[in-house]
């Protein structure tokens, strides 16, 4: 992530090895241990940060958590064969099996993050009775029919 200091003109990447469990009722806040990412920054921004802040020094960070911008698509519009997940799309009116890497799961979603770009239609229905390479068409509103 990033984090901005009130000492340093700019955004400093950062990894964020511990949050306190206990916020501050009056201002909302929580004490945090950071790590600089120095191999990420420019020279001039790791002189800032050598000559404004120490290690140990205390100040005051915004940063933003579980913050994603990505592909999710719906639980059971992924399957899984021979330790393959894999998606059903539509492209030039035909299915297309695809095989996708997937990251973070929720209860109702999978990341997806590799196999399937933005704006792809991605079979969510009735996908287990479709076969790769059979025509469908689509509806206006995305909807798929045999």
């Amino acid at each position: 992530g990033e984090a901005k200091f009130r000492q340093i003109d700019r955004s400093l990447p950062v990894l964020i090895s511990g949050i306190s469990p206990l916020v501050r009722p009056a201002s909302g806040t929580a004490s945090a241990k950071l790590i600089f990412r120095e191999d990420d920054m420019p020279e001039d921004l790791r002189q800032q940060l050598a000559d404004r802040l120490h290690p140990g020094s205390i100040g005051m960070a915004e940063f933003r958590l579980n913050q994603r911008e990505g592909i999710a698509v719906p639980r059971h519009a992924v399957s899984t064969e021979r330790q393959k997940h894999l998606v059903l799309t539509v492209s030039d009116g035909k299915v297309l099996r695809k095989e996708v890497t997937i990251g973070k799961e929720t209860e109702e979603r999978i990341e997806i993050t590799q196999g399937l770009s933005a704006g792809e239609l991605v079979i969510t229905r009735k996908n287990q009775y479709l076969r790769n390479g059979e025509k469908v068409r689509t509806d206006t509103d995305g909807s798929v029919h045999e």
